[in-house]
């Protein structure tokens, strides 16, 4: 008898903490703000700020939120992504949270500017649109823009750890949820390239 209850018990709290007490986070990002700054035609700072907006959309609380980024698919370069939320950060219920990133694109005069040497041996940089070698901002723009990724790990009250997995590309949004660590996703992984790497591993044995 009791160790029939105790059986129930811990097959209820398994389920519990896998199955019902299961918080869900979904993610959007914003359009990309465009902004250029001129540090006195020396050098050229391009910078493209987004909002993400974070929503807890289930009736359960999510604890100790954190925002982590695949490799090669940073877009917070001023704060580190560890930063851009409080520690043990919670999101109650139906609550939603906007969290500001920024990354930016350095040019020198001479990588930004046409320019000209003089009879004495001095560069004259051509101004305006014209004088430019990219009279189309677009080309600056990081592929890590236009193709967005992100995850969020969050926990349940009971301690199980949930993620989100967050794509956005040609401003179709996409997200998924998993109970297990998305190991090939932040490595920038897909199935196709795991079999790829193993077959020319395997290749390289022989």
């Amino acid at each position: 008898m009791l160790a029939t209850a105790l059986a129930t018990w811990l097959v209820k709290s398994f389920y519990d903490k896998l199955f019902r007490v299961k918080p869900r986070i979904f993610i959007n990002v914003s359009k990309p703000e465009f902004r250029q700054e001129n540090h006195q035609y020396s050098e050229f700072i391009f910078s493209w700020k987004c909002i993400i907006n974070l929503k807890n959309n289930s009736k359960y609380p999510a604890y100790n939120i954190a925002i982590l980024f695949p490799d090669g698919y940073d877009i917070s370069e001023k704060v580190p992504s560890s930063k851009l939320l409080k520690p043990n950060f919670h999101l109650d219920s139906h609550q939603s949270i906007e969290v500001e990133v920024e990354t930016t694109v350095h040019k020198t005069a001479d990588e930004y500017l046409h320019f000209e040497i003089d009879e004495r041996g001095n560069k004259i940089y051509k101004i305006g649109i014209s004088g430019t070698k990219f009279p189309n901002k677009e080309t600056l723009k990081p592929q890590k823009i236009e193709n967005i990724k992100l995850l969020l790990k969050y926990e349940s009250e009971l301690g199980k750890q949930f993620y989100t997995l967050f794509e956005k590309k040609n401003e179709l949004e996409t997200n998924r949820f998993q109970i297990l660590y998305p190991y090939l996703f932040m490595k920038g992984w897909s199935f196709l390239k795991l079999f790829h790497k193993i077959l020319f591993w395997k290749h390289r044995e022989k």
